[in-house]
């Protein structure tokens, strides 16, 4: 079974027309991106976190992954901090879905996804499966899906009910929500953002997720906070147990635009690969640059993979256009 982990990085250079180097307002960002200046209409959008800027705008050096963990540290104690961190979940969401939505639109609806996909199917062999584990919580990889595989994302469990290729999100989606299980009385039956977010230490989230368009009725933002130690996942559980499942048969690994420093994942990946039975994992890791890839596969190493035969390469888009996985597909 192939596995595919992408990251952000992987959305980042996903346009067979525009390369990285080349500055769009559309183009998904990185995550040290998500609170540039440029985004200052999403900002104002969501004023109630604008007092964090001066920790989240992007500074060399700065992770903005250890900035949202000593913020959600703080929410521990501090309601101030659960408003803030409410609004930037919402803030995501609205960024997120803008700059896919514009992303497509620029790339005439097609992007680099689309030909991995292609790829993929063209050595598939009609039984194998293919497990596709992404951190980016834009829908970029469902329209490519659609279009490539027929496939339909109605309703969350559409995910993972294709029989060739499941989808786990497990950071969240901005097409996903969760369901409110007890709201302030005052509020009534319908609210708005700003209600939930000035008064979000005061809601109930349950565990049960649904797509904004398959629902009717109030949903919270399935969007984790990108933060260096998460420790549980921003996916319905029975997902989660089925990707468990599958780790097991796993004997190709591609990474794109993903570093690899998902603690929570990598634990998974070392928990549950030791119940397999067949050899060495065949791995392909694809960064910006060779050296990012690297990286990742030391990442990877910390796991219980098993890792034989590897590759590190640069670039997505060059990767795809330059048909530098074929062997790898069809081994």
């Amino acid at each position: 079974m192939l596995m595919v982990i992408l990251g952000a990085g992987a959305s980042y250079d996903s346009s067979p027309d525009y390369p990285p180097s080349h500055v769009l307002p559309a183009r998904p960002p990185l995550a040290n991106e998500l609170f540039h200046q440029r985004y200052l209409r999403f900002r104002t959008e969501f004023p109630q976190f604008l007092g964090l800027l001066a920790e989240l705008v992007p500074k060399p050096g700065r992770s903005i992954e250890d900035a949202l963990q000593r913020l959600q540290h703080d929410g521990r104690t501090n309601p101030a901090r659960v408003t803030q961190l409410t609004a930037i979940r919402y803030y995501l969401r609205s960024l997120l879905e803008s700059t896919a939505r514009d992303w497509l639109s620029v790339n005439g609806d097609h992007t680099t996804y689309n030909n991995l996909l292609e790829q993929i199917q063209n050595h598939r062999e009609d039984e194998e499966s293919v497990c596709l584990v992404t951190f980016n919580y834009d829908t970029l990889l469902e329209s490519a899906l659609r279009k490539q595989c027929g496939m339909s994302f109605d309703v969350v469990p559409d995910y993972v009910s294709h029989p060739q290729f499941k989808l786990f999100k497990l950071h969240g989606s901005t097409n996903w929500g969760r369901l409110v299980t007890s709201a302030p009385t005052r509020l009534g039956g319908t609210w708005k953002p700003e209600d939930v977010i000035s008064s979000a230490h005061l809601f109930t989230i349950s565990d049960q997720y649904a797509t904004y368009d398959g629902y009717v009725g109030q949903l919270f933002p399935a969007i984790a906070i990108p933060v260096t130690e998460k420790q549980v996942f921003e996916c319905p559980s029975d997902h989660v147990g089925q990707l468990r499942e599958l780790i097991p048969q796993v004997t190709k690994v591609l990474t794109i635009g993903w570093r690899g420093t998902e603690s929570h994942f990598l634990s998974l990946l070392h928990d549950h690969y030791g119940r397999s039975g067949h050899g060495p994992i065949t791995v392909v890791t694809v960064a910006g640059t060779e050296e990012e890839a690297e990286q990742t596969l030391q990442n990877l190493r910390k796991t219980a993979m098993g890792i034989g035969e590897h590759v590190a390469l640069a670039g997505f888009s060059d990767t795809i256009g330059d048909r530098k996985l074929d062997g790898f597909f069809a081994r």
